[in-house]
C-alpha cells in the first residue's frame, strides 16, 4: 500500500503477491524503515489511517520521519545509498548451502513463540484490494511458506487463520488464491536460504509454478474472450 505511488495501475493488469502468515503477524506497529523509501503524500494518508490514531500518536517520531521522506527526495535517497554502500563495502553473506545448514538453529531460538495478528496489516491489505478493484486490476495471491524448521502448532494455526481470511477477502472481490497444496512445491529445508527466503533452487521451483498459473489464467481468459495484459 505504501509504495503504490511508484506502481502504475492499469486496467487488465495482473498483480501477483506471495503472502504468508508472517505478513500479518508479529509485525512492528509502524515499520517506518519499510515505508520511508517509497514515501509519498498520495499514499501516506492511507497508511496512517490503516495503522490507526493510537499507533500514530505513540510512533509520532517515526510518522514525522515518514512525512519527511514523502516531502523530500534526498530524505528517501539515503536508504538506497545505504544499500549501495553496503553492497561495495559490507561483509558478504553466507552462500545458500552455508545458510541452509547454519542459520536455522539460532534463528529458531529467536523465533517468536507467541503469535499475534497485526490489525494494521489487515486493514492495509483490505484497502489495497479496494484500490486494485477501483483500477480494474486483477490479483493473483500465492500462499507463502517459511522454512519447515519454523513450523510449530501456533504458527500452523496462524497459517490456517490467515488462509481463511485471505480466501474470504479475495473471493469477495473475484480474485484468485493459490494455496500451498495447489502449488505442490514440497519446499523442504534444502530449498531455503534462511528462515523466510528461498535459495536459487527454491526460487526456480516457485517461479515455474507462478508462470504456469499465469499461463493457465491467460488461456482461461482467452476462452472467455478476455484479453489480459501482464
Amino acid at each position: 500500500l505504501s509504495m503504490l505511488a511508484y506502481v502504475p495501475l492499469r486496467a487488465d493488469d495482473l498483480c501477483v503477491q506471495y503472502l504468508s502468515e508472517l505478513d500479518f503477524t508479529n509485525q512492528d506497529e509502524f515499520p517506518y524503515a519499510w515505508f520511508r523509501p517509497y514515501a509519498s503524500w498520495s499514499t501516506l494518508p492511507d497508511v496512517i489511517l490503516c495503522v490507526g490514531p493510537a499507533v500514530g500518536i505513540r510512533q509520532w517520531r517515526h510518522v514525522l520521519d515518514y512525512a519527511m521522506g514523502a516531502s523530500f527526495e534526498c530524505f528517501r535517497d539515503r536508504d538506497f545509498l545505504r544499500q549501495i554502500v553496503f553492497h561495495f563495502w559490507g561483509k558478504a553473506g553466507p552462500s545458500d548451502a552455508q545458510a541452509s545448514s547454519a542459520v536455522p538453529v539460532p534463528m529458531l531460538v529467536q523465533a517468536p513463540i507467541s503469535i499475534s495478528f497485526s490489525p494494521g496489516e489487515q486493514r492495509a491489505f483490505e484497502r489495497f484490494l479496494q484500490i486494485l478493484s477501483e483500477h480494474k486490476v486483477d490479483l493473483l495471491v500465492f500462499e507463502g511458506d517459511v522454512n519447515p524448521v519454523l513450523h510449530s502448532p501456533e504458527r500452523l494455526m496462524a497459517r490456517t487463520q490467515t488462509r481463511a481470511d485471505l480466501m474470504d477477502r479475495l473471493a469477495h472481490r473475484g480474485f484468485r488464491y493459490v494455496s500451498n497444496e495447489q502449488q505442490n512445491l514440497s519446499l523442504g529445508v534444502d530449498f531455503w536460504h534462511d528462515m523466510t527466503h528461498l535459495n536459487a533452487a527454491g526460487r526456480e521451483r516457485l517461479t515455474q509454478c507462478m508462470a504456469q498459473e499465469i499461463l493457465g489464467r491467460d488461456q482461461r481468459g482467452a476462452k472467455d474472450g478476455v484479453n489480459f495484459r501482464n
